[in-house]
């Protein structure tokens, strides 16, 4: 299982998929969830190996992290909400 370093703590990877089968990314330390990593906009198209990660609020510092971790490759920012907060469209580079 890959590993990351978030917020100073150690973390395990679960890479799984929303409803809409979108990528969903879970961070686990010490086997219980640390933080989602990625978050879901069914409206927003994105190709089977992308993914959405959120990099603001409690998630800040997360697209740095898993890109450091070998896991995703950012593309572009995508805007959320109405205060000027983005999340990041990526690409999942390592599956596992």
């Amino acid at each position: 299982m890959k590993k990351v370093k978030f917020n100073d703590q150690e973390c395990d990877v679960l890479i799984s998929r929303y409803p809409d089968t979108n990528i969903a990314i879970q961070l686990y330390a010490n086997g219980f969830p640390y933080a989602m990593a990625s978050t879901n906009d069914p409206e927003l198209e994105l190709e089977s190996d992308q993914v959405l990660i959120k990099d603001y609020s409690e998630n800040k510092g997360m697209v740095k992290a898993l890109q450091e971790a070998g896991i995703i490759q950012p593309l572009y920012p995508y805007p959320v909400g109405f205060f000027g907060a983005n999340a990041w469209v990526c690409e999942l580079i390592s599956k596992s």
